[in-house]
């Protein structure tokens, strides 16, 4: 077998310089930058992930709040109602009570009158009685 023979290298060859160190501190720099380039895309893509989700949860948000304030009126509107419903049936009730008291002044208005009719009742009774009593004693005068 035959040992390959490397070629002779110069001295000058060996030798680096100042444009391979700026060319390998370009190299190194273009590997950072693009590295940097890619994280900054991936963030960015993250980012841009992230907001398609936020802008989602916003629109369901929106449309539930929309919910919401639709349930509110329809609430707001009933209790309305019910509250002037409940007006009616106050004012109701309250004539129904003033009648009443009406209903009931006139009744003991009518007890007192019943009173004072079944006391002028039983005097008229008591007098009838006498008076019979009067009429029987000249009836048996007159016939003795």
């Amino acid at each position: 077998m035959k040992k390959k023979r490397r070629k002779a290298v110069s001295k000058k060859q060996k030798e680096t310089t100042f444009t391979d160190w700026a060319l390998l501190g370009s190299v190194i720099g273009n590997i950072l930058q693009a590295i940097n380039q890619a994280k900054t895309a991936q963030d960015l893509d993250s980012a841009r992930l992230t907001l398609q989700k936020v802008t989602v949860d916003r629109n369901i948000l929106v449309r539930t709040l929309r919910q919401w304030q639709k349930g509110y009126l329809i609430l707001k509107s009933k209790a309305a109602k019910l509250e002037d419903g409940f007006i009616e049936l106050k004012n109701a009730f309250s004539k129904q009570n003033e009648e009443l008291y009406k209903l009931h002044q006139e009744q003991l208005a009518t007890n007192e009158q019943n009173k004072s009719l079944k006391k002028e009742n039983k005097r008229l009774k008591a007098e009838n009685e006498k008076l019979m009593q009067k009429l029987k004693e000249l009836s048996k005068k007159k016939s003795e």
